[in-house]
């Protein structure tokens, strides 16, 4: 079982540059990818997106990539864009009756004028080195996964083990229940008329039990339970498998204490209940 939440950075030293990577992920019932990347990575993304979906099921991971290159790329000059400035500010500069002109300076100041791009042969030769800084820390990210996935998973058994506790007393109280509804219709009748129509009474206990039995939703419930308590214990993403048997178990157990008409099942009812509503909590941010 692995958390949805970790982190995990790298850096590599190549004859390119140095690359630095950080990856967070934070809970989300499906996978996104949130990536910052220097304008020349761009063409990378995809792969990277691939690369990372591959290992990763669920969860917001927010990829943050640092490149320092060890050599400039190639200076373009957008010159369309450069005379449309100097046009636009020039007509602005004679509409405001100003006497300064705009220098070369200036212009190479505004925004992607210029701009120094890798070609996209050095694009595929930094692509190794992405996938290397990828690779190592999406390790360290998956380490930090599985290590809270570890305690989430520890903490989910312990729950698991009280919420069975209860559920063998509710099965050992259940046939109990129908005897005690004979015993107060028995006792009502005699305090009511002194006489009991035993025909009558078992009629109404029979009625009574029916509706009370609660057997085909206690075999549900622990067969939705030995569901959820395999996949807790397997070693794949699981998030989505544990949500809906939880949402099946919550079901029964509702429909069992609805039909239980008794104190001592229905306070056990409860307490399954609860511990339930905490196990949904950190399945949450389960992958």
């Amino acid at each position: 079982m692995r958390s949805m939440t970790g982190y995990g950075q790298a850096e590599i030293k190549s004859p390119q540059g140095i690359l630095s990577v950080e990856i967070r992920a934070v809970n989300r019932r499906f996978f996104e990818l949130k990536a910052k990347l220097p304008p020349q990575f761009l063409p990378l993304e995809p792969r990277i997106k691939s690369y990372i979906k591959k290992r990763i099921e669920r969860g917001t991971l927010n990829l943050f990539v640092n490149w320092k290159a060890e050599r400039r790329g190639v200076v373009n000059i957008d010159r369309r864009l450069a005379k449309e400035y100097y046009n636009k500010l020039e007509s602005l500069r004679k509409e405001l009756g100003l006497k300064d002109n705009f220098d070369i300076g200036f212009l190479t100041r505004l925004p992607e004028v210029i701009k120094v791009e890798e070609s996209k042969s050095k694009i595929e030769k930094i692509w190794p080195v992405m996938q290397l800084a990828l690779k190592k820390s999406m390790e360290g990210l998956l380490s930090m996964k599985e290590r809270e996935g570890g305690d989430l998973q520890e903490d989910i058994e312990k729950r698991l083990r009280m919420i069975e506790k209860d559920l063998r007393a509710i099965k050992v109280r259940c046939p109990r229940v129908v005897t005690d509804c004979r015993k107060r219709l028995s006792m009502r009748v005699k305090e009511l008329s002194g006489r009991i129509n035993e025909d009558r009474l078992s009629l109404e206990v029979a009625l009574f039990a029916d509706r009370a039995d609660i057997s085909e939703e206690l075999t549900r419930f622990w067969s939705l339970l030995n569901q959820f308590k395999e996949g807790v214990g397997e070693n794949k993403p699981v998030g989505r498998k544990l949500e809906f048997t939880l949402q099946e178990m919550s079901r029964e157990i509702n429909t069992i204490g609805a039909k239980a008409s008794d104190s001592l099942i229905s306070r056990r009812v409860i307490k399954i209940k609860g511990e339930l509503e905490k196990i949904r909590e950190e399945i949450q941010n389960v992958e």
